[in-house]
Formats: C-alpha cells, sequence, structure tokens
C-alpha cells in the first residue's frame, strides 16, 4: 500500500507541474508538446498500476479513486482531443482496463460508488474515434489542441449504444 501511494503522489505531483506548465504559457510549441506527452505517459501509467490496487475498505480514497479518476479524464481529452494520434488505441484500450476496474469499486462498495457512470467515458471515446475513422482520414491535429476545434470532426454519435446508467432517486411527495 506505501508502495502505490508513493507511486500516486509523484504521479499526482507530475499531473499538477505539467498542468501547470501548459497553462502558464500556450504558446510556446515544443516544450507544449513535451508537456502533454507527459502528461499522457504519467496518466498511461497511473491506469497501469490500478491492477494492484486492492478494494478495500482501508484503501484511502486517494488511491482507489482520485488518482485513477484523474488519469481517466487525461486520457479521455487526449483520445477526444487527437482521435488520429499514434497512442488513441492503446490510450483507449487504458480506458478500457479503468472501466473494469471502476466497475469492480461499484461492485465492491455495493453501488455506493458508481463505477458503472464513469466507465462510459471509455464507451464515449471508443464510439467517437471509430465514428470518425468511419468517417475516411483523420485530418485532426497530433498533439495540438486548439489547431483544429473538436466541432468541426462533426462526428454521427447515437449515445443509445453506449450503456449509462443513471441515479434511481427515490422521490418524494410531501403532504
Amino acid at each position: 500500500m506505501i508502495a502505490l501511494q508513493t507511486h500516486y503522489l509523484y504521479y499526482h505531483l507530475v499531473f499538477a507541474i505539467e498542468r501547470v506548465s501548459l497553462h502558464i504559457d500556450p504558446n510556446r510549441e515544443l516544450q507544449g508538446k513535451d508537456n502533454k506527452w507527459n502528461l499522457m505517459s504519467a496518466a498511461r501509467k497511473v491506469i497501469e498500476i490500478v491492477q494492484f490496487i486492492d478494494v478495500e475498505p482501508h484503501m484511502p480514497v486517494f488511491v482507489v479513486g482520485i488518482m485513477p479518476l484523474s488519469a481517466i479524464f487525461i486520457l479521455f481529452d487526449f483520445a477526444i482531443h487527437n482521435p488520429g494520434h499514434k497512442q488513441t488505441e492503446c490510450n483507449l484500450a487504458l480506458l478500457d482496463q479503468a472501466s473494469e476496474y471502476f466497475g469492480q469499486v461499484d461492485f465492491a462498495s455495493g453501488g455506493a460508488l458508481p463505477g458503472n457512470i464513469i466507465s462510459s467515458f471509455a464507451g464515449i471515446a471508443r464510439q467517437y474515434t471509430l465514428n470518425l475513422q468511419g468517417s475516411g482520414p483523420i485530418s485532426g491535429p497530433e498533439m495540438h489542441q486548439g489547431i483544429q476545434p473538436i466541432w468541426d470532426y462533426a462526428p454521427n454519435i447515437d449515445f443509445r449504444d453506449i450503456d449509462v446508467v443513471f441515479f434511481n432517486i427515490p422521490t418524494y411527495e410531501f403532504r
């Protein structure tokens, strides 16, 4: 457990430093590309480590939820903004692995931590990239966010194909 916490604290620091360096001077072309690559690599390592997490009540929330969730958002962002990148398929596979992990968290918590909602991110990213690949060659940027806006791709995503579980919140009537 100490090793996992140490790894995740290190990757948490990498996330913070790389994000800050991206926001301080977003116009630096080469440096920004390296920062994005380091951010993606750190997120991939976080997802690769989740297989060693024991989903037990004694595990810190930082290890069980916060770091894997942060990594999912980073990889989802890269998959959506860079669908033509050479690492997109690997990122989608890692998103699937993270979906399986959050399914285990959902099962272990008895539904108290809804991992199925988080798992839908992998399906959305995969559906988006498949729709883009089916519509012809991808002419999007490779690690250059902002050059071609995401809405220019205009994929036809049918969200009915993606399983999204919503909370069943009972409604009470007051009389």
